[in-house]
């Protein structure tokens, strides 16, 4: 016989998966780090996939995204929201610093029993502290790198005359500290479009970032390009 449309919907729906996405604009290693982290975070045998995916091919197809027809998408985390209609965001900032997290643990109440929303949520708080998430998102001394991002942070406060919320701070903390392991490992930094236009419009800010940046620069023997300049930009007047 012929089902009627709700029917259909929820019986597509229940054979496909449950999975979280995880995404960072400057780059899967981080997205995939993330993924692992959260998943160690999820209960044995909650059956929910938490799957590494492409931001830039998830804000430009959105709902369209082959990944959505596979699973049913609980939610996305991320350094930065690809923007999905119905599906919620959580940041990787809000996490640490254990805000927001309600509406995951509210999702997963569905999915989950109350003693392993519990668990899930002691599992957050300890994983997702900012030493253990750089300990585990770079190769580099979370102790060391933290303090000079620590320094980094205090610096651009002062130079662009911006207080950062607290939320900011966080974000920044993880993106500096993945930023100067790219650096260090694969030289190029990230690619960012239209970093010629950035370059002309914004010289005043990357002069301001190449003084914050100096002694890292020095002490690991790295150099911030005008890309990597181009999104600190962005976290701090767009996010």
């Amino acid at each position: 016989g012929y089902r009627s449309e709700p029917e259909c919907f929820f019986l597509e729906n229940r054979k496909k998966s449950l999975a979280v996405l995880t995404v960072c604009a400057t780059g899967m290693g981080t997205a995939e780090r993330i993924a692992d982290l959260l998943g160690q975070s999820l209960p044995d045998g909650a059956g929910i996939q938490t799957i590494p995916y492409n931001y830039k091919s998830l804000s430009e197809y959105g709902k369209k995204s082959p990944v959505f027809e596979k699973y049913n998408v609980l939610s996305i985390v991320g350094t930065h929201d690809p923007g999905i209609g119905n599906i919620p965001y959580i940041s990787l900032e809000d996490i640490v610093q254990q805000h927001n997290t309600e509406e995951f643990t509210r999702m997963l109440s569905n999915i989950l029993d109350k003693e392993e929303v519990k668990q899930f949520n002691d599992n957050l708080v300890r994983n997702f502290s900012l030493t253990n998430l750089v300990s585990y998102l770079t190769i580099l001394n979370p102790e060391k790198v933290i303090g000079f991002a620590e320094e980094i942070i205090r610096q651009l406060q002062v130079r662009t005359g911006v207080a950062f919320q607290n939320r900011i701070k966080a974000g920044l903390y993880v993106h500096i500290c993945c930023m100067i392991e790219r650096l260090l490992t694969d030289r190029e930094g990230v690619n960012y479009e239209g970093v010629l236009e950035f370059v002309q419009e914004q010289r005043e800010f990357i002069t301001i970032v190449r003084e914050c940046f100096k002694k890292v620069e020095e002490y690991y023997g790295i150099v911030v390009p005008a890309s990597e300049a181009a999104y600190l930009y962005e976290y701090i007047y767009k996010m």
